[in-house]
């Protein structure tokens, strides 16, 4: 097997998918597992797309939920899904996390994740790339901002992020953010030192490691930056398993999109025979995007969390679903389920009171698709937030995703890889729950022409 030019873990399943769009774009032939593949896995790997149709993969990733797990989960997961990526002995191994950096020393700690993966991809020094200019991320004189419409905020004035429900971000200094949960030391490469024609990458980096640095963070406001920090961590790095933290500013520093090849990976989808979504965001983007559906024609439905949560109701809540499932009078037209609607849902606070309401929630949300799936037989499946698409990956029995088309910035369609017919083939897409306009919903529904 030749040696591969990525590999690369997401900490959720929408992030991961990010990432592999990033990389095909690029004209990377990349592939996206549930478990760490083997090298004969990764040799055998046959595309059904044709931009890579007899192809071998250069990049391979594992999507994972450890933004989701506590510090005890994920020393028990990563250690042994690092320690095989690291056989394959990649030139770059990326860490994948979500451009708006949202973690805390206790659940889905970035820190603690760098602080394993150290021990399998040794870097004298860590590059941290977050911010992402193409999906409206990014990072100022150390600081993260993220633009939601027209407004753009810094995250802890972010109306979503300062009120995530598992890790508010009450920070938007990157590295006092993640000194709460590591105790490598960073150091900053700004906009001005970037900019700063009689400074080069390489003078940088050797400064943050005589002065015994470890996590290099760099600002990232355009993507000129980004080309600029790709080149050079290219040339800084030659040897292989580097290890580089960040969002997918990462796969597009290292591997530019180029106008020619971007095209060829540009494939044309029609419109779906039957398409099912399923929702399990709170942002106000997912919420309006599923007002707007509704206000489209399109079928939504809102699933009672408190009693598909409760042992004595959960079965008849389920029962109730799927039959309002049937009763859809256009059996053409899409069919949205959803947990919440926007941050202030009623649900939420009452969800949060149930013991382990909230980890089991997305599970139950996965294992309700699941059924849909199998009784209506969808080709197009769209899911919602984060944690969510993590367990509805899985309980899809999906081996594996490559990329399909665009969809919106960080969420493009993919086709799946299963071993059972009913889950193989399908076209899916993660959906992060800030991304995408209003539209969203309609345009998946729609597919992609160009």
């Amino acid at each position: 097997m030749n040696m591969l030019d990525l590999t690369f873990y997401g900490d959720d399943f929408t992030g991961s998918t990010d990432v592999m769009e990033a990389l095909a774009l690029a004209h990377v032939p990349v592939a996206l597992f549930t478990e760490p593949p083997t090298k004969a896995q990764i040799h055998d790997f046959q595309f059904k797309n044709t931009f890579f149709s007899m192809q071998k993969l250069r990049a391979v990733g594992v999507a994972g939920i450890s933004r989701s797990l506590n510090r005890e989960q994920m020393q028990a997961t990563l250690p042994a899904i690092f320690e095989k990526l690291a056989a394959l002995n990649a030139k770059f191994f990326h860490y994948k996390v979500c451009s708006t950096f949202d973690s805390s020393p206790g659940i889905g700690s970035i820190g603690q994740a760098i602080d394993i993966a150290s021990e399998y991809f040794e870097s004298e020094l860590i590059p941290l790339l977050v911010g992402m200019p193409k999906l409206n991320r990014f990072v100022v004189f150390g600081n993260l901002f993220a633009r939601v419409q027209e407004t753009t905020y810094r995250l802890d004035r972010h109306p979503t992020m300062s009120k995530h429900p598992i890790t508010p971000m009450d920070e938007s200094d990157i590295l006092l953010h993640l000194s709460k949960q590591t105790k490598k030391e960073g150091f900053l490469i700004d906009v001005l030192q970037l900019e700063d024609r009689q400074k080069n990458l390489t003078q940088l980096l050797d400064k943050a490691k005589s002065a015994g640095k470890k996590i290099v963070l760099f600002d990232t406001l355009s993507p000129t930056h980004l080309n600029l920090i790709g080149k050079g961590l290219n040339a800084y790095f030659p040897t292989s398993n580097q290890l580089i933290v960040g969002s997918s500013a990462v796969a597009t520093a290292l591997f530019p999109e180029k106008e020619n090849e971007a095209q060829r990976a540009k494939t044309a989808i029609g419109k779906a025979k039957k398409m099912i979504a399923m929702s399990g965001s709170c942002s106000p983007v997912a919420a309006e995007q599923i007002l707007y559906a509704q206000q489209i024609g399109f079928k939504t439905i809102a699933i009672d969390t408190v009693r598909l949560l409760n042992e004595q109701e959960s079965a008849s809540e389920q029962e109730r679903l799927m039959r309002l499932a049937s009763e859809s009078k256009n059996d053409y037209l899409p069919i949205i389920f959803y947990s919440a609607l926007g941050p202030n849902d009623p649900s939420l606070p009452l969800v949060k009171q149930i013991p382990h309401g909230q980890e089991r929630l997305p599970i139950l949300l996965g294992k309700l698709l699941k059924d849909l799936v199998l009784r209506y037989k969808p080709d197009r499946v769209i899911s919602a937030g984060g944690d969510t698409s993590g367990k509805i990956t899985r309980l899809l029995e999906i081996d594996a995703l490559e990329f399909l088309a665009e969809l919106t910035a960080g969420s493009p369609f993919c086709l799946t890889h299963a071993q059972r017919k009913e889950f193989d083939n399908l076209q899916i897409a993660l959906k992060g729950g800030q991304n995408g306009k209003k539209s969203f919903y309609q345009e998946a529904y729609e597919g992609v022409k160009y």
